[in-house]
């Protein structure tokens, strides 16, 4: 089982070049949800706001997949679906909800 703390250190450890996107899906989602690339750059490579991460089965056993949720306001939440492999940080898909983010913590369906 995987600490909160233990992917924050993870994710410090990747560069801003090693980050790739599911083109043209990351772009086209960017775009309808008027999120910017940066924002989430920034959360990921400072993970200071990471609230909350979930474990998915990744396809290879050299990759480790997670749903993670950063903090952006008491009311917004970047929810992002992500693959952390040796050379890159692989993003598959970002959402921005509009619902008080406490909530989503009082209520864990499966915690890394």
């Amino acid at each position: 089982m995987l600490e909160i703390e233990e992917l924050k250190k993870k994710l410090i450890n990747y560069k801003r070049e090693q980050i790739c996107y599911n083109e043209p899906h990351f772009s086209l989602r960017c775009a309808q949800r008027e999120i910017s690339k940066n924002l989430i750059e920034e959360n990921l490579l400072n993970p200071n706001n990471l609230i909350l991460a979930y474990s998915l089965e990744a396809l290879n056993e050299a990759e480790e997949k997670y749903e993670v949720y950063f903090k952006l306001s008491s009311n917004r939440t970047l929810k992002l679906i992500i693959v952390l492999r040796r050379e890159s940080l692989y993003i598959i898909t970002v959402m921005v909800r509009y619902r008080k983010w406490q909530n989503l913590i009082k209520t864990p369906k499966r915690h890394i």
